[in-house]
């Protein structure tokens, strides 16, 4: 072993480590194992050895380090003047296992799940936070979606409920909807589903949380056995535009080109491209030779600049 001693700039990178952490300037030194003390004279102590193998972090160690952030800290972070802020990096060495039973049943989380994801690297991520903007886009869409069906007590919502593919991390969308229990002519649900985690329709909202985000979390979605819909809204932080894009799924695992894609601004004038569709036989699984249900429309037609205006109208 040999111990090299080198200066560390401090220039700080706001997508490594909250924050809080410095990056190593030095190519060589990147080439070997490094440790980083984040201290005032930091010092890289670099082993020449073979790298030996990180082990993941414990659910216990998952919480502890998520419990010891200062939540005021995360907040300034996302109220940048910015529509597309990086994730907020909380902790890396992180397994799929470890991160699945920190989350648990997405119960009492410090951060709600919808709010994080797992990187392919094994950072665990703060993508968003909860504000008035991103809450009232989830809430004003389910009123315009279930109001489009014509009768949306046929439809379940089933909120940002924690679900699970194998092998993969844990998620949550902003608003979810399917078939009820009740729903007639419907067919059996998919295995492996259930009614509770059966989801046909999957919302993800994004205020502070970039695009990349947004898609990663509906690659995650379209292998969802049951998916039919995935719908990514970006929302500004003035609620004044809503770029949005829909995704209808026919190939499990497969996410096609957006069937519908646009920007809305309040500036614009009204268009019909301003429209989202949804055929409501996929939303409630019932077979084309079956009726649908009395006071079901055949499609919900949801106007988005409706949903942008009723946002604004919140702040």
């Amino acid at each position: 072993y040999i111990l090299i001693s080198f200066p560390v700039s401090k220039k700080k990178e706001k997508n490594e480590y909250g924050r809080r952490g410095y990056v190593l300037q030095s190519p060589e030194l990147l080439k070997a194992r490094v440790a980083v003390s984040i201290e005032e004279s930091s010092i890289a102590t670099a082993s020449m050895s073979s790298p030996r193998p990180t082990q993941s972090k414990t659910a216990r160690e998952i919480r502890d380090i998520i419990d010891a952030l200062e939540f005021d800290d995360v907040a300034s972070y996302f109220e940048q003047d910015d529509d597309e802020i990086d994730p907020y990096v909380v902790c890396d060495g992180v397994s799929v296992g470890a991160f699945n039973r920190y989350i648990g049943d997405g119960e009492g989380l410090r951060f709600a799940l919808r709010f994080l994801q797992l990187s392919d690297d094994g950072r665990i991520l703060i993508v968003d936070l909860s504000t008035t903007v991103h809450e009232s886009t989830v809430q004003c869409f389910e009123f315009e979606f279930l109001t489009a069906t014509g009768n949306g007590r046929l439809v379940k919502i089933g909120g940002s409920t924690t679900v699970s593919r194998v092998g993969l991390p844990k998620k949550e969308a902003d608003d979810t909807y399917g078939p009820l229990r009740s729903t007639p002519n419907r067919t059996r649900p998919p295995r492996p589903r259930i009614i509770a985690d059966w989801v046909t329709l999957a919302v993800e909202v994004g205020r502070a949380q970039t695009w990349a985000s947004l898609e990663t979390a509906a690659q995650w979605w379209c292998g969802y056995a049951g998916i039919q819909y995935i719908l990514l809204l970006k929302v500004s932080r003035p609620g004044t535009q809503i770029t949005y894009r829909l995704y209808e799924i026919n190939i499990p695992q497969c996410l096609p080109p957006p069937s519908a894609t646009g920007i809305i601004r309040r500036r614009n004038r009204p268009r019909p491209a301003d429209s989202v569709t949804f055929n409501m036989r996929r939303i409630l699984s019932i077979p084309a030779n079956q009726p649908l249900p009395n006071g079901l429309n055949p499609n919900a037609v949801v106007d988005l600049r409706i949903v942008m205006e009723q946002v604004i109208d919140t702040i």
